[in-house]
């Protein structure tokens, strides 16, 4: 099954209510520093969401300091 970005960020959001973990990624899927979408390298990482994302697979700018 493919993954797609609306279901990566419902995974996303599921597992911080899930954990009580902070919701550390930007909403939009737009990095706070680069400005480019995090979501599909992290999809084509193998990634589906539901692993707590703290930081930008692309530039590595953390999202939680």
């Amino acid at each position: 099954m493919e993954i797609t970005r609306e279901d990566f960020l419902k995974n996303q959001k599921e597992y911080c209510k899930e954990k009580s973990a902070p919701f550390f990624m930007p909403g939009n899927g737009m990095c706070y520093s680069c400005h480019r979408d995090i979501i599909f390298p992290l999809i084509e990482k193998g990634q589906d969401g539901k692993s707590l994302i703290t930081g930008c697979p692309l530039c590595h700018y953390s999202y939680c300091e």
